[in-house]
């Protein structure tokens, strides 16, 4: 199967794959029916990012437009995702607007950007329910921060001890966080001097170099 988020629309679809890599119409379409207090970004549902979580039971969509990290059951037979019977929602702050979310390596936790209050979330999670809850949320800047700041991505490291955070603006920054014993988050750098506009970046796998790609600039930084 293959998932995609549909902004505009806040549709999150699901569409199979063909033994021979042909792409199947939709087994699955679902939007949700919200609004948040931001009326310039916040007037209906957009649907920012899909994450499979880890068991592959659940597919948990960061609604911009909602304030809502949707939660849907997956059947990998017939492709139909359904709302989470347990929680269907995992509600983030009036105005948050989540924008992309990335789990730890043990699956046993996920942590949450969101765009519109530049923060993020760390959040415990259960495989087994689909289940979400809250743990702690920090600023991805400083207090001292003026203009635009506009989270883009997160990215949990590969030894599971930090979580970095983009912000894209006029002072465009990478954040590290550390993840604590209880998975809350403590925010220990902030890094100004990367490419501007920070739209995505990486870590590579050994866990030794960062890849950020600023929207706004002609190049990728290592």
């Amino acid at each position: 199967y293959i998932f995609a988020a549909n902004y505009g629309s806040g549709h999150a679809t699901a569409l199979a794959v063909n033994e021979n890599g042909e792409i199947a119409p939709a087994s699955s379409v679902v939007v949700g029916d919200c609004s948040g207090p931001v009326e310039s970004r916040q007037k209906g549902p957009h649907a920012h990012q899909v994450m499979l979580d880890p068991g592959q039971n659940f597919l948990l969509v960061p609604d911009l437009g909602c304030d809502k990290v949707l939660i849907y059951a997956f059947d990998a037979e017939s492709g139909m995702l359904t709302p989470n019977p347990n929680q269907a929602s995992f509600d983030l702050a009036p105005g948050a607007g989540p924008r992309h979310l990335a789990f730890h390596p043990d699956g046993s936790s996920l942590y949450i950007v969101n765009e519109i209050n530049s923060t993020i979330t760390a959040c415990t999670y259960d495989g087994s329910t689909g289940g979400i809850a809250e743990i702690n949320t920090e600023s991805t800047v400083e207090a001292s921060h003026e203009g635009m700041k506009y989270p883009a991505a997160v990215r949990v490291h590969p030894n599971g001890k930090f979580v970095y955070a983009s912000t894209r603006g006029e002072n465009s920054c990478i954040s590290t966080f550390r993840i604590n014993n209880d998975r809350s988050v403590s925010r220990i750098q902030v890094m100004e001097q990367v490419p501007n506009w920070p739209r995505d970046f990486n870590v590579d796998p050994s866990g030794k170099f960062m890849l950020v790609a600023g929207e706004r600039s002609a190049y990728i930084r290592l």
